[in-house]
Parts: structure tokens; C-alpha cells; sequence
């Protein structure tokens, strides 16, 4: 009973690791430019991912080599989460989506409909559409915003390390206890990663006003910069 109560802690632990404010901070300005729930939650499962992975590998060989990451490194690893962020924020401040224009225009069918994308206007009332390209573009993003997600998360269970193989160490007997009870710990932070990343989605998600989605990209990517100036130098 005791050996299950131990992995029931590794669940919980996991849970509230994962919106520790370094994680909420840093997802956060990955989650705000996106306008679907399906891709939030993803995000979220890939920087949970990503941060298990991490955990597991380092966790592991610390466990087999008994030997846990200096304080002096630990530190370095945490601020180097600070610089991440800053960098997460100037980014998003940087690149904050435009506003999105409507308008009507007809095909041959003879219907007339509206779309919602970027347009130039030349000589007066021309505009130039390139949905394929609009298309394209948006899925660039979208994979490069997955790859982030799991990059932040990689650096994230990188700089929580040291904790995770003290942890480890003081409360497990052998390396298979170990193993499983790193990966029921990464379970733990992928769904409270999801649930959060999920609700964080859902006013992007509803929220049509462009103004509106920029004016909270700007809270915040600014948020994040204070708070990677705390994180770095407190």
C-alpha cells in the first residue's frame, strides 16, 4: 500500500509542477496566438512532453549514477528559463497579429460570401488574395509553435532536473521504482499542461475582435518580460 501511495504523490506533484508560474508564463505567450482549442490543448501536451522527456533522461542517470546537479548549475539552468521567457515575450510583442479585414466578393456560382484575411489595396480598390499562401503560412506557424511548445517544455524539465533526481533519490528503492515514478510524475504535468493550455484557449478561441486578441498579446508579452527580469536576477 505504501509503494502505491508513493506513485499516487508522483501523480500529484506532477500536477501542480506543471503551473508552477515559469510553466504558465512561458506557455502562455506560445498559447495566446493561436484561435483553437485543439491546437491550445495540443501545445500543452507537447511542452508536457517535452519537459517529461527531459526529466526521464536526466532523472535516470542520476538515479543510476547516485549523483544529483550541482547548485552552482541549477541555478544557471533556472536562469537560463528567465532568458527563455524574455525571449518567448520580446517575440510575441514583436509579432502580434495584424487586424483582419472582411469583404464580399463573387465567383462564378454567382453567390457572394465573405472571407477574413490580410489584404493590400493598389490603385484605389484592387486587392491581392493569396489564400494559398495565407494557408501555407498559417501551417508553418502552427508547426513551428508545436515545436516551441516542445522545446520550452525540454528546457523546463532541464532546469527542474536537480529537483526531480533529489526527489527521486530520497523516495524510490530501485531503478525501475525510479523510472516509473518520473513517468507517472510527467503524466501528472501533462494533464494539468492540457487542462490549463485548453482553458487558457478558449477565449482566443471565441474571441473575434482582433484589437481585443492584440491588446491581450501585449499584457501579456509584457507580463513575461517583468517576469523573466524577477526570475533572472531575484
Amino acid at each position: 500500500m505504501q509503494e502505491y501511495s508513493i506513485f499516487v504523490m508522483a501523480f500529484v506533484l506532477g500536477i501542480k509542477h506543471a503551473i508552477e508560474p515559469d510553466h504558465i508564463v512561458a506557455i502562455s505567450t506560445i498559447v495566446c496566438k493561436t484561435r483553437k482549442i485543439s491546437k491550445a490543448a495540443i501545445l500543452g501536451v507537447l511542452w508536457g512532453i517535452g519537459h517529461t522527456a527531459t526529466l526521464f533522461i536526466t532523472g535516470m542517470i542520476g538515479i543510476m549514477m547516485k549523483y544529483t546537479i550541482p547548485e552552482k548549475l541549477a541555478v544557471l539552468l533556472e536562469r537560463g528559463v528567465g532568458v527563455m521567457i524574455m525571449i518567448l515575450a520580446i517575440n510575441l510583442l514583436l509579432n502580434y497579429k495584424k487586424p483582419l479585414y472582411a469583404h464580399t466578393h463573387e465567383h462564378e456560382h454567382m453567390h457572394s460570401h465573405n472571407h477574413f484575411h490580410k489584404h493590400s489595396h493598389v490603385y484605389g480598390d484592387q486587392h491581392t488574395h493569396e489564400h494559398e499562401h495565407a494557408n501555407n503560412d498559417r501551417s508553418k506557424r502552427k508547426i513551428l509553435d508545436y515545436i516551441k511548445s516542445l522545446l520550452v517544455g525540454f528546457v523546463h524539465g532541464l532546469a527542474g532536473s536537480a529537483v526531480m533526481i533529489l526527489l527521486t533519490l530520497t523516495t524510490v528503492k530501485s531503478y525501475w521504482e525510479g523510472a516509473l515514478f518520473i513517468i507517472i510524475f510527467g503524466v501528472g504535468t501533462i494533464i494539468s499542461m492540457l487542462v490549463y493550455t485548453t482553458i487558457l484557449g478558449i477565449p482566443f478561441a471565441l474571441n473575434h475582435n482582433n484589437r481585443v486578441h492584440n491588446y491581450i498579446n501585449i499584457i501579456i508579452g509584457s507580463v513575461g518580460i517583468i517576469f523573466s527580469f524577477y526570475y533572472i536576477f531575484h
